[in-house]
């Protein structure tokens, strides 16, 4: 808190001593409104938002302890620095004033010199439990930014480790998630309806990814793009990603027995997954940055959820993913006449059946 920029109360019904300290504050740089009683000063300080406030706990017309209570309920007030002054020199008076939240309490004679330091100082203090203040509201409104992406124990790794979100190449598996059909669907159903049904499979569909260690990187459409590995492993990444998109593949299968009466048919969708090397970290300008996945892996994904309606499947793996599921999960190899799209060798592809 810059001294020229603080602007502190003082309430002192001893009109000598007040001018005298609010000579000393004024000289120092700090803004000094000063009240010789309590009802004056209750009428401002809801308009000048103190830093500091020196306060004299026997007034003429209300007790300074009273004034204290008020300042304490008022939410700027909740970390403002206040000291008590009086001549009662007793324990009492001063416990009774630190009960009520005073954070120090002084006892008159003042001595000037030591008066200008105890301004200073907690003035200091105020201006460090601002900055706190204002970091841990970051914090907060990153947490719920967060919380639409990742799981919370994926969040509590990111904040704690300052790096986590730099560019990277890490090994992580990516998977595609795509309504079917869904376009020609929204044109015949209300729009209230499209989005009550999109936000109750999405629900279902981030708790499920968050369940099994992943993270939705994003939203396209009726689809999702969600990562596991990414932004941070949990060392058994491509079969969370599979049995994620099981688990995902068994609420699809009982959301359809119980669809809702405006929907004619049941809902299909497709799956991909694909693992191997991506880039992980934020991208963008200084006006929004993002964080996401890019490489072959996310590509491949991608084609793979696409191939589910030719194989007639719900549910496609890249060879690399297989190849790290193998000891868990009973795979078919299919076979297509032509390669992924983009991809000038071939790519392997499996339909996961069961658990061993």
């Amino acid at each position: 808190m810059a001294a020229a920029k603080a602007r502190v109360l003082l309430i002192e019904d001893d009109e000598v001593q007040g001018e005298i300290l609010r000579t000393l504050l004024t000289q120092e740089g700090y803004e000094v409104d000063y009240f010789a009683n309590g009802q004056t000063s209750l009428a401002v300080i809801d308009e000048r938002n103190y830093d500091l406030a020196f306060i004299d706990i026997y007034l003429p017309d209300i007790s300074g302890l009273d004034i204290l209570d008020q300042l304490r309920s008022r939410p700027h007030y909740s970390t403002t620095p206040i000291l008590m002054m009086t001549a009662d020199a007793t324990e009492d008076t001063s416990v009774l004033a630190l009960v009520k939240e005073a954070d120090e309490v002084l006892i008159k004679p003042l001595r000037h010199a030591e008066f200008l330091v105890k301004a200073r100082l907690w003035l200091e203090r105020h201006s460090e439990r601002v900055r706190l203040r204002e970091a841990n509201e970051r914090l907060e409104a990153q947490s719920k930014i967060l919380a639409q992406y990742f799981s919370d124990d994926v969040i509590q790794k990111i904040q704690s480790s300052g790096s986590v979100m730099e560019p990277e190449i890490i090994e992580a598996s990516v998977m595609f998630f795509d309504l079917r059909n869904f376009t020609s669907l929204s044109e015949s159903l209300d729009p209230k309806n499209v989005a009550n049904l999109l936000n109750i499979l999405f629900t279902d569909l981030m708790d499920l990814i968050f369940s099994h260690g992943g993270s939705v990187n994003k939203f396209i459409g009726d689809a999702i793009m969600a990562t596991f590995g990414a932004p941070l492993s949990q060392g058994n990444d491509a079969l969370n990603a599979v049995k994620c998109a099981m688990a995902i593949t068994e609420s699809m299968a009982l959301f359809n027995q119980v669809r809702p009466e405006y929907l004619n048919h049941d809902i299909g969708f497709g799956i991909g997954i694909a693992s191997g090397r991506v880039f992980s970290g934020t991208v963008g300008s200084f006006r929004r940055l993002e964080y996401t996945v890019l490489g072959d892996v996310v590509n491949v994904a991608s084609r793979l959820e696409g191939l589910n309606k030719a194989a007639k499947t719900h549910l496609l793996i890249d060879g690399a993913t297989q190849a790290k599921i193998a000891d868990h999960v009973v795979s078919r190899r299919i076979r297509f006449q032509q390669r992924i799209r983009g991809k000038s060798v071939e790519v392997e592809i499996f339909e996961p059946l069961r658990f061993k």
